[in-house]
């Protein structure tokens, strides 16, 4: 598991509420942090294949784009 004491979300201050063992606890963090890390690494991947896409559409738009006869 990924872990890095020093990352903290919003998510983890409501666990310091609730009555288990420092070692359930650390790996209900872990896993905390491992699904933010996934979601991140997620969302920066579909962030780029939109915008390759958004570039892509663009450029053949311009290729199959024809002037306009008057």
């Amino acid at each position: 598991m990924i872990y890095n004491q020093q990352f903290r979300s919003g998510m983890f201050g409501r666990l310091e509420d609730l009555h288990m063992s420092s070692r359930e606890r650390q790996r209900i963090n872990a896993y905390i942090h491992d699904g933010e890390l996934i979601a991140d690494i997620s969302s920066r991947a579909l962030a780029g294949i939109r915008s390759g896409v958004v570039g892509l559409t663009h450029g053949l738009k311009a290729m199959f784009a024809t002037p306009a006869k008057h």
